[in-house]
């Protein structure tokens, strides 16, 4: 899971060292997962889908770039530098192993895709306003594969939550599997989270927080979970409820004792939200 200064190859910083940076989370050429994570079952999350490109290659050969979670028959929530300005996308909705030909799976081209208009889309930075709307170009169809999960409305996330995605499994794996990964993650608060991350790094001392982003813990010192590439814009969700989306982290993923995760915080776009979905 890449959660991305790149566009679809990340540039990795090494560990321990005062070159530490932020990166978002977006897909390599490598297919792996979400570090120390597991395997999803069948139906357990309906929600997610994979977000795919072709890079105008006349829709012939598709690759996952980053997850994202449906929130309605024609809208994805994903995150804004998952939006490139080359290249044909679409989604790919009740499926648990990328490539499955499952009777359930909806393959569906974006017909738009709507970023937070402060994001910087051409700089794929680590910023505010890392959260995008994918406007679908056909309805979704619901089934026990195909469900939406509901948008938070609430800045007061706190305890254990859900992180799936199928992201790298660590900065440097060469293998690849292909099932959907999940883990529960412990929610850190805002303040603790930016201290954190700043002292891991000098680099890392103007990184940017405040109550639009949410963190996650490694949950272990001897096995970090956290989000890696190809996981972002996937969801992070507690009791059913969408309350972040897949932003960026520090790499190596999954290396790095104590370094969190940090997501784009819903409820501080549900109103920007509710301006494009008018079927939630």
């Amino acid at each position: 899971m890449m959660f991305v200064t790149f566009i679809c190859w990340a540039i990795l910083a090494n560990y321990p060292s005062a070159n530490a940076s932020p990166t978002p989370f977006l897909k390599s050429n490598l297919e792996t997962r979400v570090t120390n994570g597991y395997n999803a079952s069948r139906l357990q999350f309906p929600y997610q889908v994979s977000v795919q490109y072709d890079y105008g290659l006349n829709m012939q050969f598709w690759d996952h770039v980053c997850g994202g979670a449906i929130i309605s028959r024609t809208y994805v929530l994903t995150a804004a530098h998952c939006k490139f300005l080359d290249g044909n996308m679409k989604i790919v909705a009740g499926i648990t192993n990328l490539g499955e030909q499952a009777q359930e799976r909806q393959d569906i081209l974006a017909a738009e895709v709507i970023h937070y208009p402060t994001y910087p889309i051409n700089d794929k930075t680590v910023t505010f306003g890392d959260i995008a709307l994918i406007r679908l170009a056909t309805a979704l169809v619901w089934s026990r594969a195909v469900q939406p999960v509901s948008i938070s409305q609430h800045n007061s996330e706190s305890g254990n939550a859900i992180l799936t995605g199928w992201g790298e499994i660590s900065s440097n794996s060469v293998l690849a599997p292909v099932t959907l990964q999940w883990a529960q993650v412990p929610i850190l608060s805002t303040t603790v989270c930016a201290n954190t991350v700043r002292s891991l790094s000098p680099q890392l001392a103007d990184a940017p927080f405040d109550n639009t982003i949410i963190c996650t813990n490694t949950r272990s010192t001897t096995s970090p979970v956290s989000a890696c590439n190809g996981d972002s814009g996937g969801p992070l969700v507690q009791n059913g409820v969408i309350i972040g989306v897949v932003s960026w982290g520090i790499s190596p993923c999954g290396e790095i004792s104590n370094a969190p995760t940090m997501y784009t915080r819903v409820a501080s776009y549900a109103l920007w939200i509710a301006q494009y979905v008018t079927d939630l």
